[in-house]
């Protein structure tokens, strides 16, 4: 199975490997009873933390995700999701306010099928947006029973607003060999606060150049690949990664997101043998 280890401060303990229900498991091309037999697969492999969020596909992402863990035990597994980010007439927009937090999460506990999720991010806020009483919502919803931790999306400065609100519980980050120094300052900003860490793009440094699209979810890998910077230009293999992610120590759980049941296999069978006490490098 997939070893597990602390979350931050929190208490609670999960699988350093979890799986992200994102935008290619809302889309047309990736077929509902394929997505859910893979989060029934990744289930049965120990990866049991799976993160997902409303603006996959207008909740599509979240009704597969309901529908997939219908057949679990929902003890087993922990579960994320997220608001704040939405889209509208083909433009991404923010909704930072109390009611529209509300009712974002609300929406999300109806298309998962739960009572609860164990964590709810807020994606982005900036420091304005972090309103008294958008934070005063969110403590009610925590005591309402909706969400057990309170986490933060972020990658820039609003890493520190977040911070300085000691209500949050969880960071999701970027966190891979390549980050920038004023990244790296954030994350161990949040560590040394006591935060557990959610690493994302952890796959980053292995993008070192294209490759022939064999699917529509190619696209994407292409497309970030085009869009990076130098640093992902010098790549690193996909197990050297998640080395890096995982058995460090440099995040709690490393995220990511296939829709190939080869690759959630492989990267299951890595985090298996992987040392968990070694130190970055």
């Amino acid at each position: 199975m997939i070893p597990r280890r602390p979350l931050g401060a929190t208490g609670a303990e999960i699988p350093v490997l979890g799986l992200g229900i994102s935008g290619p498991h809302a889309a047309a091309w990736t077929r509902a009873g394929h997505t859910e037999k893979l989060i029934r697969r990744a289930a049965a492999l120990g990866v049991t933390a799976f993160d997902t969020a409303p603006f996959y596909g207008a909740g599509e992402a979240e009704t597969r995700l309901g529908r997939a863990i219908e057949e679990l035990d929902r003890d087993t597994l922990f579960l994320s999701t997220k608001a704040g980010t939405y889209r509208e007439g083909g433009t991404w927009k923010k909704d930072f306010s109390a009611e529209g937090v509300r009712a974002s999460l609300e929406a999300s506990l109806a298309r998962l099928g739960v009572g609860a999720v164990d964590a709810f991010f807020l994606h982005g806020p900036s420091a304005d947006q972090m309103t008294d009483g958008l934070m005063t919502a969110l403590s009610d919803m925590k005591a309402e029973g909706k969400y057990r931790y309170l986490g933060m999306c972020g990658r820039g400065d609003e890493i520190y607003a977040a911070l300085d609100t000691r209500a949050f519980d969880l960071l999701m980050a970027p966190v891979h060999v390549r980050l920038t120094p004023p990244e790296a300052k954030r994350i161990s900003a949040a560590r040394d606060a006591g935060l557990g860490l959610f690493g994302i793009e952890i796959f980053s440094p292995s993008m070192g150049g294209p490759r022939i699209p064999t699917r529509p979810a190619d696209l994407r890998v292409l497309a970030k690949w085009a869009r990076g910077d130098r640093r992902m230009r010098s790549y690193l293999k996909p197990d050297e990664c998640l080395k890096y992610a995982v058995a460090s120590g440099a995040c709690d759980c490393a995220l990511f997101s296939t829709t190939r049941l080869k690759h959630l296999e492989a990267n299951a069978d890595a985090a298996r043998t992987l040392d968990l006490n070694q130190s970055p490098s």
